[in-house]
């Protein structure tokens, strides 16, 4: 019988004492199969200790912290496994054994890939309980060596603008860098797709104060219309808060252009004017500034 059945079975006979001390004894020892067989002891266990109202095993945490230090990543990343069993049922356990700083040193640290999204992972358990403890480390985390660590964080950045619409402001710059810069289509993907679903709740959030309302009516910040997706957006990134692509800055200040009918386009290489800055350029010069194609006045795109 392993080690799971048996704390399953003293647990049903609500020995819980023996099933602790058992559990405590035989934590992660032994081959592969035992170390799977403690961490589904452990998720098992902490539930029952939740639904039953007994004392928390705080041997059984200290121990498991004990174990984030070993050599063997297997058994690193199992540890951190169940630690997250523990903290999706006590949360507050975070704050017990330094926990929080040794999970954020090895999702930063750690040489082992899997080890590090299983850092993150057992974060993500917490994000909606101290959100701002856990955001910087997610954001250095965008730019993680490894695609699948970017994803975890990505996934923790949404759920946390999702459910904490004030930090939308401080997430939306990394995922727009990840969806324009990241060489992992399916990193580029999931930060798009969170652009997008952030960008629909802080709407669902507007209009249910005022139906009337435009997106931003509430928003004290500068708006502009994107030129691609032509809806109005905030100047506080300098890329579209719906569909993220980066905001038409004219060729020759360098700034954002601000009114529509002000912005225009070479036909050819698609580069942006402000109006008034290409018209006065064409009157010296009958060529685009960027690609030296010929134009005049009247070929100008105007999107707006």
């Amino acid at each position: 019988m392993g080690l799971f059945d048996k704390i399953q079975k003293l647990v049903q006979k609500e020995n819980y004492e023996k099933a602790q001390a058992l559990l405590v004894k035989k934590l992660f020892t032994g081959n592969e199969k035992n170390i799977s067989d403690s961490l589904h002891a452990v998720h098992f266990l902490i539930t029952e200790v939740k639904q039953r109202n007994w004392q928390f095993p705080d041997e059984i945490l200290a121990i498991l912290v004990k174990k984030l230090k070993d050599d063997y990543w297997i058994l690193r990343k199992n540890t951190l496994m169940a630690i997250a069993s523990v903290l999706s049922q006590f949360p507050d356990k975070i704050n017990e054994e330094n926990l929080f700083s040794k999970i954020q040193d090895i999702a930063l640290n750690d040489k082992n890939w899997t080890v590090r999204n299983a850092a993150l992972e057992c974060l993500s358990t917490i994000v909606l309980i101290v959100p701002g403890r856990v955001l910087k480390l997610l954001q250095r985390k965008t730019e993680d060596p490894d695609a699948d660590v970017r994803l975890k964080a990505l996934e923790i950045l949404e759920k946390i603008g999702l459910d904490y619409p004030d930090k939308v402001k401080d997430i939306l710059p990394y995922l727009v860098k990840s969806m324009k810069n990241d060489d992992d289509f399916r990193v580029s993907k999931v930060a798009e797709d969170a652009i997008m679903k952030l960008a629909e709740k802080k709407k669902e959030i507007i209009k249910n104060k005022n139906p009337n309302a435009n997106v931003y009516d509430d928003v004290e910040v500068k708006q502009i219309t994107c030129v691609h997706c032509r809806r109005l957006t905030s100047l506080h990134d300098k890329y579209c808060d719906h569909c993220g692509k980066p905001l038409q800055k004219d060729l020759f200040s360098g700034q954002i252009i601000e009114s529509p009918s002000a912005v225009t386009q070479c036909p050819f290489c698609k580069s942006y004017f402000e109006e008034q800055h290409i018209i006065e350029w064409l009157k010296k010069n009958p060529h685009c500034p960027n690609c030296m194609e010929k134009i005049d006045e009247a070929t100008l795109i105007r999107p707006f």
